[in-house]
């Protein structure tokens, strides 16, 4: 059962749905969605537990409370690639604007990364060498920078913003992620690409 759920992990790491993993909607927020165990992953669980030797059912249980605990720790990681993936094409037309088409361009380079990182770990999969704890693993690297950009989105979209206030939104960002690094370099690294489109906007007047 634990292949099936890596499987639909891997899925899931790029928004597609699986045998036992589900997508929902947020009704009235675009590009929100919810990932959910599916009840039939539970009950698929418990039949092989009931087929199992008695001396096994018990690590059984372990271990489905386990692979659950640990895909619902990765399930934010695949809801901040679907808003970001949602922003990246809503925002990729020049009539929303020249700053946000460039940070949108920037985005769909790091998202390129990160599927890039996704169809490794399908490698290592269809190897036999990837476990859900592996893929845990892997996946608390880019949860930190996804998170923080799905932030930045988050805020984006809900006021809309465009131009200057793009800019703005950006310095404010990095600068309260003072604490970490990499996210705050690759928060700055967005924030030179919008505002070199900026600059060339400024140039034209």
């Amino acid at each position: 059962q634990e292949l099936l759920v890596i499987d639909d992990l891997l899925s899931a790491l790029v928004g597609i749905e699986g045998r036992y993993i589900s997508i929902k909607r947020v009704r009235g927020k675009e590009g929100y969605v919810v990932f959910q165990i599916d009840s039939s992953m539970d009950l698929a669980l418990q039949v092989s537990c009931d087929h199992a030797e008695k001396g096994r059912i018990y690590l059984g249980l372990a271990n489905l409370l386990l692979l659950q605990e640990l895909t619902r720790r990765i399930f934010p990681l695949c809801e901040d690639f679907v808003l970001a993936s949602q922003f990246v094409e809503s925002r990729s037309h020049f009539k929303t604007g020249l700053v946000n088409h460039a940070l949108a361009a920037a985005l769909r380079a790091f998202l390129l990364d990160y599927q890039a990182m996704v169809a490794q770990l399908e490698h290592q999969f269809r190897l036999g060498r990837l476990s859900v704890q592996g893929l845990w693993f892997f996946c608390q690297r880019m949860m930190s920078s996804l998170n923080a950009l799905a932030v930045l989105i988050e805020k984006a979209m809900s006021n809309n913003t465009s131009g200057s206030a793009t800019l703005n939104l950006l310095h404010s960002q990095a600068k309260a992620m003072a604490g970490d690094s990499a996210v705050r370099s690759l928060l700055e690294k967005m924030t030179d690409c919008a505002s070199a489109a900026y600059l060339r906007m400024l140039e034209r007047f």
